[in-house]
């Protein structure tokens, strides 16, 4: 950075430049804003804007290059980690949202995932959450959770910040079919997985009041339950808490 290495890189991100350098310089991009200490130094170079305008005509060209989207996207979600003016600034123009529903829909596995990724950084903020359902990417997110393990559970982390944000949210999940892929999650076992697949619930049956009996039609009681008896002591835990929040305590009373 002392070098002045960084606005010869931003130079490269225009889709003029060879995919191939711009690849490279995007790498390089990734590992300098990975830490979050140049982060303040890059957004006034303008390198959101950059990054915006070179992934939406990316997302436009069939088949996506994911040599070249893959660094970009991640370097974008680098960015997305920091405050929340950051995020705001990168949706501002109105281009980014669409394009991330393009990559959303992406046959490369690992655009999809680097996508997922930087949306579960930008739905922290309330407006992008808003932007998401009324742009009606909120399909493309949960269409990710008929995909492969760790694409699916990228998903849902997107899919709880969502619902992170409140009653409205969870009911558009719940409208958009989200709770019955989330529970699937359960089947897997993964510790990572069922936490994320009890946070999401949680807000769920918090905020509707249909919730209970939603997460019981879906399956999640009847895949929960042995879970309770899993030889790992987080998991165990986990499903113990849960079950006697929301289900065997109103059994304790009614007994």
């Amino acid at each position: 950075m002392d070098a002045g290495i960084a606005e010869p890189l931003l130079q490269l991100l225009q889709v003029k430049t060879d995919q191939g350098t711009m690849a490279e310089a995007a790498w390089t991009l990734t590992y300098l804003t990975a830490g979050g200490e140049f982060e303040q130094s890059f957004v006034s170079m303008g390198l959101i804007p950059k990054l915006v305008a070179a992934m939406e005509v990316l997302s436009k060209q069939k088949p996506h290059d994911s040599a070249v989207l893959t660094p970009l996207i991640r370097c974008l979600g680098n960015i997305c980690t920091g405050p929340e003016n950051i995020v705001t600034m990168a949706t501002e123009d109105g281009t980014l949202l669409p394009t991330i529903g393009r990559l959303l829909q992406s046959d490369h596995r690992h655009i999809k995932k680097e996508t997922l990724w930087a949306v579960s950084n930008m739905t922290e903020v309330l407006s992008v959450c808003e932007q998401i359902i009324t742009l009606g990417l909120l399909p493309n997110i949960i269409s990710c959770l008929d995909t492969t393990f760790d694409i699916k559970r990228e998903a849902v982390v997107c899919l709880c910040n969502l619902a992170y944000h409140g009653a409205t949210f969870c009911q558009q999940l719940i409208q958009h079919g989200a709770f019955p892929g989330v529970i699937s999650m359960l089947k897997d076992a993964d510790p990572a997985a069922v936490g994320l697949v009890l946070g999401f619930s949680d807000m769920i049956l918090k905020n509707n009041e249909n919730g209970k009996h939603l997460f019981e039609e879906h399956g999640g009681l009847t895949l929960l339950e042995p879970l309770e008896y899993h030889n790992n002591p987080t998991i165990h835990s986990q499903v113990a808490e849960f079950l006697e929040t929301y289900f065997y305590h109103d059994a304790d009373k009614g007994s």
